[in-house]
């Protein structure tokens, strides 16, 4: 291919990144406020997990809302990552062009795929990303830890005995 056909092929995907962002502008405070919900019930839900079940209807109530709230959480962090794999997905080629076709602007539009990133962010805070769906796993998970460690003791476990009282 010749220098003319790479410059418009960057020239269109600069247009689509601008087109993005466009879109990602007025629909990122959503995806924060939709992630930061999910967060936050499925951390409600991991912590009275602990709880005991009295009956069937409870138990069954509880695995259904849990795990209708990890597939939604995985479902939209999945769709939200397929637009960025979808952006990356021709640096492969161009990594694999010939030397001898390769110019300044296969050159320039590596540059600008690897350096500004195409997705979907939550305000500019994250790009939803499958990696951003293992942060947020990692993080629910220590923020669990934290709260069963500093969580107060139930009356049966207790190691004490608040009858006696020591003078």
């Amino acid at each position: 291919m010749h220098h003319q056909f790479w410059r418009e092929i960057r020239q269109d995907y600069h247009k689509l990144y601008i087109l993005c962002k466009k879109m990602d502008k007025h629909i990122s405070f959503l995806v924060l406020i939709s992630y930061m919900h999910n967060i936050f019930f499925l951390c409600i839900q991991l912590y009275n997990s602990l709880r005991e079940r009295k009956g069937v209807a409870e138990s069954t109530y509880f695995v259904f809302s849990f795990s209708f709230l990890v597939s939604r959480i995985i479902a939209v962090s999945m769709y939200g990552a397929w637009l960025h794999d979808e952006a990356r997905k021709p640096m492969e080629y161009l990594y694999n062009v010939p030397t001898e076709y390769y110019c300044t602007e296969i050159s320039r539009l590596i540059d600008q795929m690897y350096t500004s990133p195409v997705g979907i962010t939550g305000s500019g805070f994250f790009i939803v990303t499958r990696n951003f769906l293992l942060q947020m796993a990692g993080t629910i998970v220590t923020f669990e830890l934290m709260l069963f460690q500093f969580a107060p003791l139930d009356s049966k476990n207790r190691a004490y005995n608040r009858s006696i009282s020591c003078i």
